[in-house]
């Protein structure tokens, strides 16, 4: 027999078992380093977080829906709060044909346009008329309520922005903005229009009318557990009328078809 294994032979065989358990144990992972790489496949396979697109801007067409259900709720007593809360926060563009007297200038209305032929100008004038003095305004406003600064709709049932079908009667569904003590006076406009001369080429001809539209945008505001149109009926006449509550952002003046902007008003 050899050296080796005569050296082998006198070792004990308790103390072999014990190295072969030691060296079993340097080659099986630990729980901890098993947790850790289970972690570490689940994070690098984790599936990513979709966020939910952005809402679509509501436009003019949206927000006079809107306002014909809010008015058919509260002629009805029935409770639209929910339906309110989706209109919440949410952004909009409202459009107003401007300029559509421009053949009739002497026509009492708001929102005109005058032509001067001889100084090649028109001039473009927006004058809010929803304001507290109006009724049922004050009213619909309630108590908190400082100062309303907006439009009375002469043409709702009409969705896009257009010159024809002017409101016979007193209009039902505006758009304004409320304002309380704690709300910046700098972004009221106390009676002062939306107005801008905008010049002509030389050998134009007169602009037809309603070429520009009166752009309203920003976000709904809520009053009254979050509704954002608020609807009062008016005293012996069974149909409600509406205003759309809004937080504006800026106001411009633009051309219809170009969409060139001719005057922007932003907030402050």
């Amino acid at each position: 027999m050899s050296k080796r294994l005569l050296r082998l032979a006198s070792i004990p065989a308790a103390l072999i078992l014990t190295g072969v358990t030691i060296s079993a144990c340097r080659n099986e992972p630990s729980l901890e380093n098993t947790s850790n790489a289970v972690a570490n496949n689940m994070a690098a396979t984790e599936i990513p977080k979709v966020e939910p697109p952005p809402q679509p801007v509501l436009d003019r067409e949206a927000l006079l829906v809107a306002a014909i259900r809010a008015r058919s709720a509260a002629a009805t007593g029935a409770d639209d709060r929910m339906a309110q809360r989706q209109l919440y926060r949410r952004r909009f563009e409202f459009r107003i044909r401007l300029g559509c007297n421009i053949l009739a200038p002497g026509a009492p209305d708001t929102v005109e346009a005058r032509y001067d032929a001889e100084a090649r100008r028109v001039q473009l004038r927006a004058s809010p008329d929803l304001t507290m003095e109006s009724q049922p305004v004050a009213e619909i406003a309630g108590e908190g309520v400082e100062a309303v600064e907006g439009f009375w709709i002469r043409n709702p049932w009409i969705l896009s922005p257009s010159c024809a079908g002017a409101t016979a009667g007193a209009p039902e569904i505006g758009i304004a903005q409320f304002f309380t003590a704690e709300d910046p006076r700098t972004e009221r406009r106390d009676g002062r229009p939306y107005e801008i001369a905008v010049p002509l080429p030389e050998g134009a001809t007169a602009p037809t009318a309603g070429s520009w539209d009166l752009v309203l945008r920003g976000r709904l505001r809520g009053w009254n557990s979050n509704r954002v149109i608020l609807c009062r009926p008016r005293q012996g006449v069974g149909r409600p009328a509406c205003i759309i509550s809004v937080e504006l952002d800026d106001v411009s003046i633009e051309e219809v078809g170009s969409g060139r902007q001719l005057a922007y008003w932003g907030r402050g």
